[in-house]
């Protein structure tokens, strides 16, 4: 289960990336639910969340996320170092 801290920290990528100041990073946020995030919306907020948390995520891992809680998941996985 995704953290708070890590939504928080979701938060404000979503906001800039999708100019959207009233998005909330939710567990079950998805792209259908804000307006821009499109394939190139995708690779925008996946590169500043690569930028913010210092982490890689590959394209297999990319396509098979489905929601902002997933995210959150592999986020902290990847920064516990598993």
């Amino acid at each position: 289960m995704c953290d708070n801290a890590t939504l928080s920290r979701l938060t404000p990528l979503l906001r800039e990336v999708f100019e959207n100041n009233g998005l909330v990073a939710t567990p079950d946020l998805q792209s259908s639910d804000v307006q821009g995030w499109d394939s190139l919306g995708q690779v925008r907020l996946f590169f500043e969340i690569e930028r913010e948390f210092s982490i890689r995520f590959s394209s297999t891992e990319i396509n098979s996320l489905r929601n902002v809680g997933q995210i959150a998941d592999v986020i902290e996985s990847k920064m516990a170092g598993s």
